[in-house]
């Protein structure tokens, strides 16, 4: 019986495969047909949220490699104008698609009939910047600090929120758009985008800090490009074929950044110079993980996970449904093949009824550990929220790093500039000096060769070794590290915690010429030396605080000598002959 019906099985599966290619094949053909015919070109027009540069580069590659004209689509990409919003002029018709921030969900629940039609970047650039000057040192230092804060900023005030931070509790300044402000110490910190203002700083050789929200679990979508129901319902096809278009370009401007700078200079914008372009598309390709996520990829379960951040800062309603906000790619109309193929669907049920109760219990499993990998993730977050704070505040610093000749740095905390002298900034990917630069010389190859030695056995390390920090001093550091591994046992990195014994050293080195010298003391004590005062007639010694005694009881009271009195045999002729006391004759 199994045998049959395994063989069954196979036939009821292979009629299914026959009926969508049945049902596949005059598609294809009537869309050859189509495709092979002249176009006219359709204008659009595409609103950009902020001035050009790199940011939207994507848009700029689809419109000079002709990904747009191919799709039979003449696009205008417009540069923000002051007070205008990408997502009022898609509304109001005076663009048909538009680039904006998550914000997108708020305007949604508001009423704007905006759809979203690809996430393109998976992570918010949207970050805290504060110079280090400013005292700025973890995220609860905001309090009561000068902040500018840009509008649609709702990921920052959540961040915020998330650590039991309140809007009122910082000096809340309108964003003037630049650094001018942080620069003069006018604000502490100011919302900036981590692909773009930080290189300012940079140039300037100013240590700053960034603060992201993602390191307190609230991780929003970034640039989104969107359109409007209107438009999705009387142009389907325009939609979709600005949308491929549009995420060709991405591709191209990611593989040849150095193609699309020239041409972003050459003809849209020399606001940004070359290295500040080259720094942004550098920046830019960590936010949109192109070979790790499909470009334009969009997470319902993520956008539900904005939903509900926002609803806890009251910035959309408890009732706010997501339908219909997301767009769904590649409608396909009903086609009259269909019903020519009707049988081969109605096997094509029957198979996939046949194979339903195979994977309900699977979908059953996927979900309970979906639901545990959700718990799981949280709770890491969490942690790694606490440990953040944790290691911002030790007094010393934590690392990750390379197990390079350089023990090139991935990551340091908060202690790294009073640790070293230098900013982490300097430290990390090796931008300014080396770490292993810093060791004493004459430790250098005693560290290497423990750290080596430590790693090969698969132990953890502990070290005392000098470093000579960027003034010029010399300090004793102590250092407890480890080796981290892929299961299959290959070396990814060594991380550990370093911290300044210099103190506890300069008080062991006093320690010990301490001891010296009360052993030295100890030893000369009680041992008569120097010029010792004896009357010539009485024989009495005369001691340091002029007083005169008898030189047994001197003697008895600056040395280890014990005073044993006895007659010598010419005192005993003189005072004592009538006794005999010495036998004359044994002399």
């Amino acid at each position: 019986m199994t045998g049959s019906s395994t063989v069954f099985k196979n036939i009821v599966f292979g009629l299914a495969i026959s009926a969508i290619f049945l049902l596949s094949t005059p598609s294809l053909s009537a869309q050859k047909t189509r495709s092979s015919s002249p176009k006219k070109l359709t204008k659009v027009r595409l609103q950009l949220k902020w001035k050009h540069q790199f940011q939207f580069a994507g848009y700029y590659a689809a419109l000079e490699k002709g990904y747009y004209q191919r799709a039979g689509l003449d696009v205008e990409i417009l540069e923000v104008q002051e007070g205008v919003e990408s997502i009022d002029q898609v509304v109001q018709g005076k663009a048909e698609f538009g680039i904006a921030m998550s914000d997108l969900l708020a305007k949604r629940a508001k009423g704007s009939p905006v759809v979203a039609l690809a996430a393109i970047y998976q992570h918010s650039p949207l970050v805290l910047l504060a110079t280090r000057s400013s005292g700025i040192e973890n995220i609860h230092d905001f309090i009561g600090k000068n902040v500018a804060l840009e509008d649609h900023a709702e990921e920052l005030l959540a961040y915020l929120h998330s650590e039991n931070i309140s809007s009122q509790q910082l000096n809340l300044y309108a964003h003037q758009f630049s650094v001018t402000n942080l620069i003069d110490r006018k604000v502490d910190a100011i919302s900036a985008y981590s692909t773009d203002e930080p290189y300012l700083l940079l140039k300037e050789e100013i240590p700053y800090s960034i603060f992201s929200p993602r390191s307190g679990g609230i991780d929003f979508y970034g640039d989104t490009l969107f359109t409007s129901e209107e438009h999705i319902d009387k142009y389907p096809e325009i939609v979709e074929a600005f949308l491929h278009g549009s995420l060709t370009g991405w591709k191209y401007a990611l593989e040849n950044h150095d193609e699309i700078i020239d041409l972003i200079l050459s003809k849209y914008s020399t606001r940004h110079s070359r290295s500040h372009l080259e720094f942004e598309a550098e920046k830019t390709a960590r936010l949109i993980l192109p070979e790790v996520v499909e470009l334009g990829y969009m997470n319902p379960g993520r956008w539900q996970h904005i939903a509900n951040t926002l609803k806890s800062l009251g910035q959309i309603p408890q009732d706010f449904s997501l339908q219909g906000f997301l767009y769904q790619r590649n409608p396909k109309p009903v086609s009259k093949w269909l019903y020519i193929g009707l049988a081969g669907t109605v096997l094509f049920s029957l198979c996939a009824f046949l194979i339903t109760a195979r994977f309900f219990r699977l979908n059953l499993c996927l979900k309970e550990e979906m639901n545990e990998r959700e718990k799981i993730e949280q709770d890491l977050k969490d942690n790694e929220r606490k440990l953040t704070t944790l290691l911002s505040n030790l007094p010393g610093m934590a690392y990750r790093c390379l197990n390079d000749q350089f023990f090139t740095m991935q990551f340091v905390s908060m202690g790294c500039e009073e640790l070293t002298g230098y900013c982490s900034s300097e430290l990390l990917h090796n931008r300014t000096i080396a770490f292993a630069e810093l060791i004493h010389e004459d430790d250098r190859e005693m560290v290497f060769r423990k750290v080596t030695s430590a790693v090969n056995d698969l132990k953890p390390f502990r070290l005392y070794y000098r470093i000579i920090d960027k003034s010029g001093t010399t300090k004793w550091m102590w250092e407890q590290g480890r080796g981290i591994f892929t299961e299959s046992g290959t070396l990814l990195f060594l991380e550990g915690f370093i911290a300044d014994i210099s103190k506890q050293k300069r008080v062991e080195h006093e320690k010990e010429q301490l001891f010296r010298e009360l052993q030295k003391a100890f030893e000369e004590v009680k041992t008569l030396s120097g010029l010792l005062p004896v009357c010539s007639h009485c024989k009495k010694v005369r001691d340091d605080k002029g007083y005169w005694s008898q030189i047994d009881t001197y003697i008895a009271e600056h040395s280890d000598v014990d005073i044993s009195h006895s007659i010598c045999p010419d005192c005993a002729d003189k005072y004592y002959e009538e006794y005999d006391i010495y036998d004359k004759h044994k002399m």
